[in-house]
């Protein structure tokens, strides 16, 4: 069936699951068509292979089991293909001049003799090699997509494989499916369709471990670093969900694996008992590897500055420090390792002052100090409120961003480039597993402090850095718990922190803080945008943030996203581009980045300069303002506007004002730490919409992430720790740390 496409009905984003209407070529006629990751170019035509299904709702559609791109030797077809987007430095102006020259045959000359279009006028070389480059890797890709479209893997993991496999890729399909785990995009559900169309056995080898991988690498999306026995068996039997591999033979299985170091077992006998993990390798040999550098760093010689709490009245002056905050300066100080943390108000960042000001003054004068941050905005944050220079941890350390668990060992470090200095961490919360390891590998003889705040969301990724510090009961750690702030800005802001905290019902209103009430979403979503626009208004775009529970429906992400880009930036006629959740992009837009790429990280935000016919060009203004151009394709893929956001995606960022809502309908989002997360990125001004009730349930439930790791037990057993104490921990004698030897029982 030769079809167009007309628009889109429904579209998940998870799953790329669609449901797209097309225009059948040769009748006219409508066509309802379900698929993954359909095409929704609308200047191409399709060749599809459909099956034809009826449900009772909505009749009869057309299930697409493969599709292909079709191009008739028309010119208003070559044309309308050419500048479809797909191909880079094609607009439709060049794609007629393409024509012009070589007329029916010139997808035969892009097949077979690219480089003739050196003598269109308008390709220069430097046009030639983006044509080039894009043409070919689509062409190259024909076969492969043709193979595998049908199991819901996106055209840009289809690339990689091509690129990761060239002519053997189809070899690789066919012969060893489960190869294609190794690639960035392909998980284990989508090899194992593969594998099962090729006839694989269910109980093969090859399949179980890419099981077992699969298993691993998806519990670590939810924040565990390694996995219990029980869960890990568990769900290594559903997924493999066959016959022929049961609770009585999955042990010989299992046993294998660890042989050959498919995956690691560990077991500590403790008092409560004996704990049993599996992990990832990587995972494994990572979390040893930051626990052998911070033995490495507590074992160092503690700084001698007998002179410290001159120092500290030296530097202080007026300000008055209580006994906390003079041991936690001290401590920043004189120690080799440590961690300070706190809320809003309570005087971290006098302190990280007070402490790179006396490392400066012991360094005879020189600046000896390295303040570091996850994020951009956090790193100029420090710089306005220190004096000091500060980066983001991966450009100072030249880190790559981790994108995939399962390709973290590829990122490239600058081992040691830290060498005699003090490095302090901010925002020490954000902190996961694969940058703490880069962070340690680039540290030689210096001294590492983290801040931050233990009571606000965990990492993104893997780990729980922070509170496993904390826990280990062998590192000095400090936590400050009185608001010194005393003038009237942000005081109200400080207090509900410290009261949602504390799990106290109070929320003090004034001029930094305010609560608009309202029950029903369609109320808190009206109520929303009034206060967002009043804030803009007063703030400017780029100093507030509206934060939503949710990315769907009414109060949601999506839907606040367009209705304050249609106040503040509406269309002009200019270029747009559909991108999806009915979204569209403008020049002007703010933006934020959903998948990490070179320069630029998944949640940085930026700007549209500009929409071309074939590409957007995003500015993203940080520490190292970086111009990206974007094809229409990866626009659509990894950019969303940045009008509101998430709780999450907006940690480690500050903005003078901050809008959030949170009514009875958030459900699940109403928990402790999502609200102290939201309230706590308002630097000046929160406004918060919903009712009482919502606010109080969520300060009741403070139902923490359990995150399984085992760093604290390999730094120092710390088993009973489950709250930072606020004075400083004393260094015990550390226990003897065993691993047991298998088997696995």
């Amino acid at each position: 069936m030769y079809v167009k496409f007309k628009y889109r009905v429904y579209y998940d984003e998870s799953s790329g699951y669609s449901v797209c209407q097309y225009r059948d070529i040769e009748s006219g006629k409508k066509v309802t068509c379900v698929g993954t990751n359909l095409p929704t170019i609308k200047n191409i035509s399709y060749d599809f292979v459909t099956e034809e299904f009826s449900t009772a709702k909505y009749g009869k559609s057309c299930r697409v089991i493969s599709w292909e791109e079709y191009v008739n030797k028309t010119e208003e077809d070559i044309v309308a293909y050419l500048s479809c987007g797909m191909f880079r430095g094609i607009s439709k102006k060049v794609a007629q001049s393409i024509y012009a020259a070589f007329g029916e045959d010139t997808i035969s000359v892009l097949d077979n003799d690219i480089d003739k279009l050196i003598s269109v006028p308008g390709i220069g070389k430097k046009t030639l090699e983006k044509i080039k480059k894009s043409y070919i890797e689509k062409r190259a890709n024909r076969e492969i997509a043709a193979k595998l479209i049908k199991y819901g893997i996106s055209i840009n993991a289809i690339n990689r494989i091509y690129e990761t496999y060239k002519s053997d890729a189809l070899r690789i399909i066919e012969e060893e499916p489960y190869e294609l785990c190794s690639i960035r995009g392909i998980t284990f559900l989508m090899a194992d369709m593969i594998a099962k169309d090729n006839l694989f056995k269910e109980d093969s080898y090859e399949r179980v471990k890419a099981a077992s991988n699969y298993v691993l690498t998806e519990d670590m999306m939810y924040g565990n670093v390694c996995m219990p026995k029980k869960d890990y068996a568990i769900k290594l039997l559903r997924v493999l969900n066959t016959s022929k591999i049961t609770k009585d033979n999955i042990l010989d299985f299992v046993l294998r694996m660890i042989k050959d170091g498919t995956v690691r077992y560990n077991k500590r006998v403790t008092s409560e008992g004996k704990r049993e993990y599996f992990y990832y390798p990587l995972t494994y040999k990572t979390e040893r590897d930051i626990a052998v550098r911070i033995k490495t760093l507590l074992s160092q010689k503690k700084r001698i500055a007998s002179d410290i709490d001159k120092l500290i009245d030296k530097y202080a002056g007026s300000i008055a420090l209580d006994e906390t905050q003079r041991e936690a300066v001290r401590v920043g100080v004189t120690e080799p390792i440590f961690v300070i943390t706190g809320g809003p108000g309570t005087g971290k960042t006098t302190i990280l002052k007070l402490i790179a000001q006396i490392n400066e003054e012991l360094n005879s004068g020189n600046d000896n100090n390295v303040f570091l941050s996850p994020t951009g905005r956090a790193a100029r944050r420090i710089t306005e409120s220190t004096g000091f220079p500060a980066k983001t941890i991966h450009s100072a350390l030249g880190l790559g961003i981790v994108d995939d668990e399962r390709f973290a060992d590829e990122k490239g470090f600058h081992e040691e480039c830290l060498k005699d200095v003090n490095v302090i961490v901010d925002e020490a919360s954000m902190i996961d597993l694969w940058t703490m390891s880069g962070l340690l590998r680039n540290i030689k003889d210096s001294t590492l402090g983290l801040v931050g705040d233990i009571d606000q969301l965990p990492s993104v990724r893997c780990g729980s850095i922070l509170r496993d510090l904390i826990q280990c009961g062998v590192i000095p750690c400090v936590q400050l718990d009185t608001i010194h702030r005393q003038s009237a800005d942000a005081l109200n802001i400080c207090e509900n922190a410290q009261n949602i905290k504390n799990g106290r019902h109070v929320l003090n209103t004034g001029d930094d803080f305010h609560i608009i009430e309202a029950e029903s979403l369609e109320k808190a979503e009206d109520e929303l945008i009034g206060a967002a626009l009043q804030q803009i208004y007063l703030y400017g775009l780029e100093n507030v943030k509206v934060l939503c529970p949710f990315k769907k429906g009414s109060c949601g992400v999506y839907r606040v996203n367009t209705i304050l880009q249609n106040v503040l930036n509406p269309s002009k006629g200019e270029t747009e581009l559909k991108i999806p959740n009915d979204m569209v992009l403008r020049a002007g837009d703010p933006v934020m980045q959903l998948k990490n790429i070179e320069d630029v990280a998944n949640g940085d935000v930026g700007y549209v300069l500009e929409i071309t016919s074939d590409e957007v060009k995003v500015l993203f203004t940080g520490e190292n303002p970086v111009s990206v151009d974007y094809s229409y394709m990866d626009a659509k893929e990894q950019l969303t506007l940045a009008y509101a956001t998430t709780v999450h995606k907006s940690q480690g960022s500050e903005f003078d004002s901050v809008v959030l809502c949170l009514t009875p309908k958030h459900g699940l989002m109403k928990k402790r730490n999502i609200l102290y997360t939201g309230i706590t990125r308002g630097k000046h001004q929160v406004t918060l919409i919903g009712t009482y009730e919502a606010f109080y349930e969520s300060i009741d439930n403070n139902m923490i992430e359990d995150r399984h790791s085992m760093l604290a037990e390999l730094i120092g057993i710390s088993e009973t720790a489950t709250k930072p104490t606020p004075k400083v921990v004393p260094i015990p004698q550390k226990p003897a740390y065993e691993q047991m030897a298998l088997p696995f029982v």
